[in-house]
């Protein structure tokens, strides 16, 4: 199973570390994008990519922080996601988008990262209800405005 794990450009090193440790043997298939450079053995690791895109698509299952950026795209795709939230952050609006995920049964949430691995087993197995991306429907209103 193709596995992306992506932290958006906010270190978040205790999901990282955690992928590490379950994942840092021969024969996974794991790839992170992390915002900092981290030493891996068999896991393909980097900060950046223009080409994230191609890592997404490959993968059947995406690990990600609950950045809106992040979990609107994948949900956009269709990717079956397991969302953690930075809970160790200041603000909490992560923890508002894994909710969201949560409630409307977009995808799986990890709450405590002692059990994700629990939530990939979970994940693959789940059939999720698809995202339905609201139109912005102001545009023409402000166009007007600013015209």
């Amino acid at each position: 199973m193709n596995i992306l794990c992506t932290v958006g450009t906010t270190d978040f090193a205790e999901l990282t570390l955690k992928m590490i440790t379950l994942f840092d043997f021969a024969g996974s298939n794991v790839v992170l994008q992390t915002a900092k450079t981290y030493q891996t053995n068999h896991i393909e690791s980097f900060a950046y990519s223009e080409n994230i895109n191609s890592y997404i698509a490959k993968s059947e299952i995406v690990v990600t922080h609950a950045g809106a950026g992040s979990v609107y795209q994948l949900l956009e795709l269709n990717k079956k996601i397991v969302v953690v939230p930075d809970v160790y952050r200041d603000d909490k609006h992560q923890v508002e988008i894994a909710r969201f995920v949560e409630d409307n049964y977009l995808g799986i949430v990890c709450w405590n990262l002692d059990s994700l691995e629990s939530s990939l087993e979970e994940v693959t197995s789940k059939q999720f209800n698809n995202y339905v991306k609201d139109s912005f429907f102001k545009y023409d209103e402000i166009n007007s405005i600013i015209g």
